[in-house]
């Protein structure tokens, strides 16, 4: 069987296959609509609790698995009308998700140790053009302005959350999103409402490009989705063409003119992010 990935089991009572659809006829029956998510292993015999770890979040978010483990490691099969829930679950209990291959990077969600981090894509954010390097303020002098220090001055509170994304090879952050609530007393450039999460969004100059900014987006709005928000929203300069252009990829539609940006906003009830990678397999651990 020529395929990236399958599994035969026998037992007294049956002989169980799994592999990838695009190998089964159609007139086969089977149960279809699952994705693997794989342990980044090899993983040693004597370590407890692996798939406990995996599993005990997945079923807090109500996510079924079917697993499967090897000598090397375990792979947990999701449906795949659930995988965002999924992953964004394995993100909040602090596993880091890699989806799919191209862009070199592992999503994991931000702890205490990241906020300086965070701090710094905050000033990227505000300074996304390479043309602008020559003229860039000093970080101390643009992040003492209360319109950028509120998104995130006093990190941690109520509601606030980030993801990171880690450089596989080298290991070093290289980009970062976040949404916090606003008060309409307090509104941040991107406010609709109370109840609607704003979002801050950077990649390391070098990086950007790359489709990490995606893989930042799709992770914050699975997590977004998770915790209940019916829908996120952001601003955006109108010179930044590509950032406007993918966030118009990811189902935000321009809700307000603001001059020389856009207040963006995207709705969360209508199901699971569309763009998602289309590999078999995810990578976790």
């Amino acid at each position: 069987m020529e395929a990236d990935f399958f599994s035969i089991t026998r037992t007294q009572n049956e002989v169980s296959i799994v592999c990838p659809e695009s190998v089964i006829p159609a007139d086969l029956m089977c149960e279809r609509g699952w994705r693997a998510l794989e342990v980044e292993g090899p993983l040693d015999f004597s370590l407890v609790g692996v798939l406990a770890a995996i599993t005990k979040p997945l079923a807090e978010a109500g996510v079924s698995i079917f697993a499967i483990s090897t000598y090397d490691t375990d792979y947990v099969l999701v449906k795949e009308n659930v995988l965002n829930t999924a992953v964004a679950a394995l993100r909040g209990a602090g596993h880091e998700v890699q989806r799919g291959q191209s862009t070199g990077v592992i999503i994991r969600s931000a702890d205490a140790g990241d906020e300086p981090f965070l701090w710094e894509m905050l000033y990227e954010a505000v300074h996304w053009s390479s043309e602008e390097t020559a003229t860039k303020p000093p970080p101390e002098e643009l992040l003492s302005e209360p319109g950028l220090r509120h998104y995130l001055e006093g990190w941690g509170r109520e509601n606030d959350f980030a993801v990171v994304a880690r450089d596989v090879e080298e290991g070093e952050r290289v980009g970062a999103a976040w949404y916090r609530l606003f008060p309409a007393s307090d509104p941040g450039y991107g406010f609709v409402d109370a109840t609607t999460p704003d979002i801050a969004i950077a990649v390391s100059p070098k990086r950007r490009g790359t489709g990490i900014g995606g893989a930042l987006l799709h992770a914050l709005k699975d997590a977004a989705r998770l915790d209940g928000f019916n829908a996120i929203s952001l601003s955006v300069q109108k010179s930044n063409l590509a950032a406007t252009k993918l966030y118009e990829r990811e189902s935000f539609v321009r809700l307000r003119d603001d001059g020389d940006a856009w207040t963006m906003k995207a709705d969360l009830s209508t199901g699971p992010t569309t763009n998602r990678p289309q590999s078999t397999e995810e990578r976790c651990r």
